[in-house]
């Protein structure tokens, strides 16, 4: 007999359940009136969690016991609720069980069977993360990828014919994630590639409308608004709060009408806002996952773009189906709600998804990374690895790796798109301790790396995505978490390796060359030939210096192994 299912989405600013019971139609869960669970967390003094509604409640009088978006804290081990150190298992586990007494409320006795979604792009740490959250409140676990989920909900009201793929575009409230799935012969889907970005969500539209509200309200009243801006007391904090709500109700009104009022506290006062402003406000930001859609559907070797399936909160605004269906050639398919499409596409995915197939097979975001010399037996083939790294990541053992130039020690060319590229002249270096035109947030838009496979060097390339940070005391962090895959392909086979990890440290430049020490690495590099799993090697770190070029907002770092492009991030 067919029993009662229940899936989860968690999302950065609200989770959702759906419910399956035999005989009726899958149904959200409903919570104060609402589909939509604020995934908020607040901690009491007794040291009790309370989530959703409840949290936010509890936080306006009181802002720093509140987490608003604990999702975006998944790679830290405690979060810090009104000076005390909540494990981040906890945090997500009170979400879920909260879900779960719902659910079982309404079921009428415990479900101990859930199926979670999570990001495609979410490296093994993330997901055990949210599996051993998981486990505290259900005995039975399943986590499927968020893209999967959506196409089968997606399909199922808007089915394609022929051969080919689709794309699932997920404007979320925190990130946003872009992947590519083939439609299979048996009306399924197969996850080809999947990529995302960090800064691009619903709140980096809501902060680019603060700021313009800021440029009036700031001329008039400076010392009002650095107290919206910068809130020193509990006074001021609920005041912001207030005004990042009006700005998030007013941002969604403009997407079923022209034109809506924001108000201001402090200064209590409402100013106008249009659709047209919101749209110039928002393009910057759409503008770039649009750019990343494209990339990654030009690139997928699936056949032609059957569809294009919306998802999550931020999609309802109309100008992103305007630039989706200009770049793409293909208008989008909307659902009512594309808050629930994933959390509604899981129920259709029971089965767990095999480990090699969380791997996302993307383009569009290099990983820059350095590993050692390692032999990797698959299937005949044998792979000597030698990635580079920004900040001198190391995988495997030095002792290892290869000789210098080459398998056969002749001088490896570093290629671009279009051909070998030039080794530039290094920059010179005004400073004793770092680059000032190095301190800020660089993103990597080119990325060449030599690897060797069965002796012979083979050039494995990708563009766009790895998050470098640099502060101006010497600091370092390179988050290569929602970097995408390098890719190669022969004798053949199709090669690709994919990274999840971070690197930390301290950074000195000195006659044009980065000298990093005090490094960390966390994390670990897996490599895929054909589709199939064949090693998996943790990073770890090595003080190697490497040649640089900084200049405005262009920053290249190379060796004669490899060769990486940045681009500054704005803002």
């Amino acid at each position: 007999m067919e029993a009662t299912r229940i899936s989860i989405d968690f999302g950065t600013s609200h989770t959702v359940a759906m419910l399956s019971v035999p005989g009726r139609e899958p149904r959200p869960l409903i919570f104060d009136g609402s589909p939509l669970l604020p995934s908020a967390v607040y901690a009491m003094q007794d040291g009790r969690l309370v989530v959703g509604r409840d949290a936010w409640h509890a936080g306006s009088s009181n802002p720093a016991g509140l987490e608003p978006h604990p999702k975006r804290h998944i790679d830290e081990d405690n979060l810090l609720l009104d000076g005390r150190e909540v494990p981040m298992e906890a945090v997500v586990a009170a979400v879920l069980r909260h879900v779960s007494l719902e659910a079982d409320h309404v079921a009428g006795d415990h479900l101990d069977t859930a199926v979670l979604t999570c990001p495609a792009s979410w490296a093994g740490a993330r997901r055990d993360r949210l599996e051993a959250a998981a486990r505290t409140v259900f005995g039975t676990v399943t986590l499927v990828a968020e893209p999967v989920a959506a196409a089968r909900h997606h399909l199922t009201h808007t089915p394609v014919a022929g051969a080919g793929h689709v794309l699932v575009y997920d404007l979320g409230a925190g990130t946003f994630d872009a992947s590519v799935l083939a439609c299979l012969p048996d009306g399924g889907v197969e996850l080809v590639a999947s990529t995302g970005l960090d800064d691009a969500g619903g709140l980096d539209i809501d902060a680019a409308i603060v700021d313009h509200l800021g440029e009036t309200l700031a001329a008039r009243d400076p010392e009002r608004w650095r107290r919206l801006a910068e809130p020193a007391d509990r006074i001021d904090q609920r005041a912001r709060r207030q005004l990042w709500d009006s700005v998030r109700t007013a941002k969604e009104v403009l997407s079923r009408t022209a034109t809506t009022i924001v108000h201001i506290p402090l200064f209590d006062e409402e100013l106008p806002l249009g659709r047209e402003r919101l749209d110039d406000l928002a393009r910057p930001v759409l503008d770039r996952t649009v750019a990343l859609c494209r990339d990654l559907s030009a690139a997928a070797r699936s056949g032609p773009l059957l569809g294009v399936f919306l998802v999550g909160g931020a999609s309802r605004m109309p100008l992103v189906r305007t630039l989706l269906h200009q770049a793409l050639g293909v208008p989008p398919a909307a659902v009512d709600q594309p808050e629930l499409a994933v959390a509604e596409g899981a129920l259709a995915e029971p089965l767990p998804v095999p480990a090699e197939a969380w791997p996302p097979v993307a383009v569009t975001t290099p990983i820059p990374l350095r590993s050692g010399r390692r032999r990797l037996v698959a299937a005949g083939a044998t792979v000597a690895v030698l990635v580079a790294a920004a900040g001198a990541v190391w995988l495997g053992t030095r002792e290892d790796r290869p000789p210098p130039g080459g398998a056969q020690g002749t001088p490896t060319p570093v290629a671009s798109a279009g051909g070998t590229s030039p080794t530039p002249a290094p920059s010179s270096t005004p400073g004793p301790l770092i680059d000032p035109c190095l301190v800020g947030v660089w993103v990597s838009t080119n990325y060449i790396i030599t690897n060797y496979i069965d002796r012979v060097p083979t050039q494995f390339n990708s563009s766009g995505g790895t998050v470098m940070t640099y502060q101006a005391n010497g600091a370092f962090r390179h988050d290569y978490n929602r970097s995408a895959a390098r890719t190669a392909r022969t004798n053949g086979d199709d090669w690709r390796q994919v990274s999840r990890g971070i690197i930390t440290g301290r950074i000195r430049t000195a006659d044009g060359k980065l000298f990093p020490s005090a490094l960390k690495a966390t994390g670990e590099s897996t490599w895929i030939r054909n589709g199939r799993q064949v090693d998996s090697i943790k990073m770890t770190a090595d003080p190697t210096p490497s040649s640089y070029v900084c200049e405005g907002d262009s920053f290249t770092q190379f060796t004669e192994d490899y060769h990486i492009e940045f681009r500054r991030r704005s803002g």
